[in-house]
């Protein structure tokens, strides 16, 4: 079949019509839920981010690293030499790794639960649209509409 651009340029139209009607079908079914379904998946974003690093914080150990540590001196013929020497690097951790647990315990409940509400609205939610277009449709019968 032979399209000429006004065809390919009409079709283009319509299918950004048809998107716009799916968006508003989408926005209304959407306000109709009890949640503000868009806060709702960034706000567990965030949370989701965060635990991942109270994480890190929570597997934190105090330790002590044995190293080795070089600097230069003058030896008794005036020349610069380099001398090592022992180092020992303590690190510890100045807060309460329980306290940390507990937060992400919380905010994994939190998130768990608006993760299984936003799954329910997902599969459960109707959306008012007929499309236009089947996905059996062939490239002629899109054309041709």
């Amino acid at each position: 079949m032979e399209y000429t651009p006004t065809d390919l340029i009409n079709l283009m139209d319509s299918l950004i019509d048809e998107k716009d009607r799916l968006c508003k079908a989408i926005a209304d079914a959407k306000s109709t839920t009890d949640i503000d379904i868009d806060t709702a998946i960034s706000m567990n974003k965030v949370k989701q981010a965060y635990i991942s690093c109270l994480n890190s914080l929570a597997s934190m150990k105090s330790r002590t690293i044995q190293n080795t540590g070089e600097d230069y001196k003058f030896n008794e013929a005036g020349d610069q030499v380099r001398y090592y020497y022992p180092m020992e690097e303590i690190v510890s951790i100045n807060y309460d790794r329980n306290v940390v647990k507990g937060i992400i315990k919380k905010l994994k409940k939190e998130t768990d639960e608006i993760s299984l509400k936003l799954d329910q609205i997902q599969l459960n939610t109707e959306v008012d649209f007929e499309p236009q277009y089947s996905m059996d449709d062939s490239l002629e019968d899109v054309v041709s509409k």
